[in-house]
């Protein structure tokens, strides 16, 4: 005789429907790390997410359709429900801060980050990287004697300067045979940036842009796409280096930015507080002063466009 499975018991439980990474609209969450091997993307050649939710490719289309490349193409013909259907797996954004007259506020960008040349933008490549200090690392060797002088600095630099000053460091530099002077000099900033505007100055087309669009993170997490990248020589005090500079097509009060890849090319060590920057040669120190009163000027023309 047979019994009748009792109630609650796992065998008369209806059985779970199978797990989707899509939502009940259909459409992929936002996390890279989940994958749809039922999906394929035209752009990459690969299964893992649809052509349609490839992130590489909108940035790719938003690039052309800011730059002008897309001139039949408008916001007001975007589908509004495809864009509703991505917001809804989205993170929520926070509302962009209004000043007094009620204005939208633009957000500065102070911190930035983007692809190193010793890693890029591969993830992957970027953990490898930390991985290197994970491990133990062998004990540095004490030198007393080295072919490069020592850098240092001191007090006195500081005689001439406008104190007390929290002015930040902006310098001129020889790039591409061009005086070029308002350059920032930001130790936060991992890539080395120039401009179009700087680049047409120059008589530098951009035909000379090479290299895909990246993506420029600020602190916030903003993100700002680039046209590419150009490779200048870059020289000073009789120093010269081939320096990769990642161009982008904004409004700015510098003519170019200076970051930690071009000072360790320099093996340099800036000094806002000093106003300058040492670099050590075999024929000694030399020095790169800065300007107190460009710094000003770059910082009142950064705040009309802040403002505007």
């Amino acid at each position: 005789m047979n019994q009748s499975p009792q109630k609650g018991s796992p065998k008369s439980s209806p059985p779970k429907p199978p797990f989707s990474p899509r939502s009940k609209s259909g459409v992929l969450p936002s996390n890279k790390w989940v994958r749809d091997e039922n999906t394929y993307c035209e752009l990459h050649k690969t299964n893992g997410h649809s052509t349609r939710d490839c992130k590489k490719l909108m940035h790719l289309l938003a690039e052309k359709f800011v730059s002008g490349e897309m001139p039949s193409v408008t916001i007001s013909e975007l589908d509004p429900k495809s864009v509703s259907e991505v917001k809804e797996d989205a993170p929520p954004l926070n509302k962009p801060k209004t000043s007094n007259n009620g204005s939208t506020r633009k957000k500065r960008i102070d911190v930035i980050m983007g692809g190193s040349r010793l890693f890029r933008n591969s993830i992957t490549a970027i953990k490898d990287h930390e991985c290197k200090l994970a491990s133990p690392q062998p004990k540095r060797i004490k030198i007393t004697t080295s072919d490069l002088p020592e850098v240092t600095f001191s007090e006195k630099e500081t005689k001439e300067l406008d104190t007390p000053h929290d002015d930040a460091l902006v310098i001129s530099l020889d790039i591409a045979n061009h005086e070029v002077c308002r350059i920032l000099v930001d130790t936060g900033s991992s890539v080395d940036q120039t401009f179009l505007e700087t680049l047409t100055r120059m008589g530098i087309g951009r035909a000379h842009i090479a290299g895909p669009p990246s993506p420029l993170v600020s602190f916030t997490s903003e993100t700002t796409m680039s046209l590419g990248t150009i490779t200048l020589p870059v020289s000073t005090q009789g120093v010269g280096r081939m320096v990769e500079f990642t161009v982008f097509d904004r409004p700015t009060a510098y003519n170019a930015i200076m970051g930690t890849p071009w000072l360790y090319q320099m093996k340099a060590v800036a000094s806002t507080y000093h106003q300058c920057i040492n670099s050590p040669t075999p024929q000694g120190v030399r020095e790169i002063l800065g300007s107190q009163r460009t710094a000003r000027s770059c910082y009142l023309a950064s705040h009309k466009l802040l403002v505007q």
